[in-house]
């Protein structure tokens, strides 16, 4: 049960307030470890996480919807409630589902600790260079809905923490390991010397179609930037390029579209689609 659930009245000078609006760039939300969670779905999922939640922003009628999981945190929760316009007043826009969070970034898992308590076959998926937050978002959400071990990443992509990112997972992030590893090509080595095959996805012009890649034992499928793709360190760590056959004259998905459809064959030849 919770020790201290301190209800407070909205008042936009406070000092707890002002994570929602400066938790905005990468920076902050790195040298702060702090993220926003926002909407109903992503809160209540962040509520049954482990994750530490430090202050809740909200209309009467969230608090009241909330209320539930509430009572089961076991650590101090500022609630600042208001009317619609408070609230607005605090981030500068209106919410339609008026209710956020800030929480603490959870320390990060190791590669190895995830390798040791999860069941084989293992399922990693790898990104280098993602910037766009929506996209490593929505990865995020598709991670979490085909069965991913856990997404690993270094500091060539966004933090998954980015309040974009954190939306577009609706709340996954909270149940998807995420790895933070200091040099992502270091760490598919590792993966290497596991037996894990590591797989590059790549644009028409890769040699092996998606459905005749080997996907039955310990993968990684390697995600690159949304520009220019897979940086030559991480390349040379892959051990197969694997493309998605495509018509029309369109060579290649936007990353979040073609991670669904990778992730989806992994999860068929496994006989889990």
């Amino acid at each position: 049960m919770i020790t201290h659930l301190h209800i407070k009245q909205i008042d936009r000078n406070s000092d707890y307030l002002v994570p929602y609006k400066t938790l905005r760039t990468p920076e902050v939300v790195n040298e702060l470890r702090k993220f926003v969670v926002q909407g109903d779905k992503s809160i209540i999922r962040l509520l049954n996480s482990p994750c530490s939640v430090e202050s809740i922003l909200c209309t009467e009628k969230f608090y009241k919807k909330i209320t539930p999981w509430l009572k089961d945190r076991n650590e101090d929760v500022l609630v600042f409630k208001g009317d619609s316009n408070e609230v607005r007043s605090v981030i500068g826009y209106q919410m339609y589902q008026e209710v956020m969070a800030v929480a603490k970034i959870p320390k990060t898992t190791s590669l190895e600790s995830i390798m040791l308590t999860s069941e084989r076959p293992w399922f990693f998926v790898a990104v280098d260079g993602l910037s766009n937050a929506e996209n490593m978002g929505t990865l995020i959400r598709n991670c979490s809905g085909f069965g991913v071990t856990g997404l690993i990443f270094d500091r060539s992509s966004c933090s998954p923490f980015l309040r974009r990112s954190v939306r577009c997972t609706m709340g996954t992030i909270f149940n998807t390991p995420i790895i933070e590893v200091s040099e992502l090509s270091q760490s598919l080595r590792k993966l290497r010397k596991k037996s894990v095959v590591t797989i590059g996805t790549f644009p028409h012009e890769a040699q092996t179609m998606l459905s005749e890649s080997p996907f039955q034992n310990d993968c990684c499928l390697i995600f690159g930037s949304e520009g220019k793709g897979m940086s030559d360190g991480v390349a040379a760590q892959c051990d197969l390029s694997v493309t998605i056959p495509m018509h029309g004259g369109t060579d290649s998905l936007n990353v979040a579209s073609a991670s669904a459809v990778f992730l989806y064959e992994v999860n068929r030849q496994r006989g889990l689609a």
